[in-house]
């Protein structure tokens, strides 16, 4: 069901965010971590990659920092 899908990734994203903080790897270490071959959480990251899940985080990321200087520099005048 939706909620619980919801919940699920709420709970595998704040345990990435988590594990992140204690280890402070950078996230291919974590991936080569938590990542079994022929496991779920693979399977979950090749289906991201393979739908682009990168590319638009990194576009995502880029927009929001550039309309961060846009308003600041407007904001400057």
């Amino acid at each position: 069901p939706y909620a619980e899908a919801v919940n699920i990734v709420r709970d595998t994203l704040e345990s990435a965010v988590v594990l992140q903080k204690e280890t402070r790897k950078n996230p291919v270490e974590l991936e080569t971590m938590v990542c079994s071959a022929g496991g779920t959480t693979i399977a979950g990251m090749r289906a991201l990659e393979d739908n682009g899940f990168s590319s638009a985080l990194y576009a995502a990321v880029n927009a929001a920092s550039k309309r961060s200087q846009e308003l600041e520099a407007r904001a400057a005048r």
